[in-house]
């Protein structure tokens, strides 16, 4: 696998299918990067300080944000598969027949349809926050209870995943104790219940 530039896509599409008989796709992937600054503000309380570094942070340069891609944290997400050889063979919708590979490198590289939600979880703590971002501003409620939903399926999975595993571990390390007070070790929420304080405090 290789980096595909717009001069040698059309190359690569003729000859590689030829010899092996595979197709050649073209895959558009992303990686997420983090990065993170320490700013200085002025401020009354702890609330005005995050509403002066938030303000802030847009003025800020490039070169005063830190961080690269961590591939033991994150890891790749696929955004589009494209059979190539479909496109030279007249079968895709999307590109006219006759496309350039370079002009189809190019329109998947532009192509913008997918955006990402942000979770953040204290590692240290064990508190789990939706950072919102400015794109769901853009959409229409029928989108954001449909994205809702999916995102929802999959964060349900993981905390079952999540108390199942604890209460196994509890059972193996401890099961006249774990039996006993399993339910009460840690103070999980029904789902859809908010946090407060008196909880986080038990």
């Amino acid at each position: 696998m290789k980096k595909v530039a717009p001069t040698e896509g059309k190359t690569r599409m003729k000859s590689r299918t030829r010899k092996t008989g595979d197709h050649q796709f073209l895959v558009k992937l992303m990686r997420p990067i983090f990065q993170t600054t320490v700013v200085s503000v002025d401020a009354q309380n702890e609330q005005q300080a995050i509403i002066r570094a938030l303000d802030g942070a847009s003025r800020l340069r490039g070169r005063d944000w830190k961080g690269a891609f961590d591939s033991s944290k994150y890891t790749y997400d696929v955004q589009i598969v494209l059979d190539a050889d479909d496109v030279m063979a007249r079968r895709d919708p999307v590109w006219e027949p006759g496309t350039p590979a370079d002009r189809i490198v190019a329109d998947l590289e532009k192509m913008e349809e997918f955006e990402y939600l942000l979770l953040k979880g204290d590692v240290e703590a064990g508190q789990g926050d939706l950072v919102m971002q400015p794109w769901l501003d853009e959409k229409s409620f029928l989108m954001l209870a449909d994205l809702a939903g999916d995102w929802k399926v999959d964060i349900e999975i993981i905390e079952d995943e999540g108390l199942e595993g604890y209460r196994g571990h509890l059972r193996r390390s401890a099961p006249g104790i774990a039996i006993e007070y399993e339910g009460n070790v840690i103070p999980f929420r029904p789902r859809g219940a908010k946090k407060n304080d008196d909880e986080d405090a038990g």
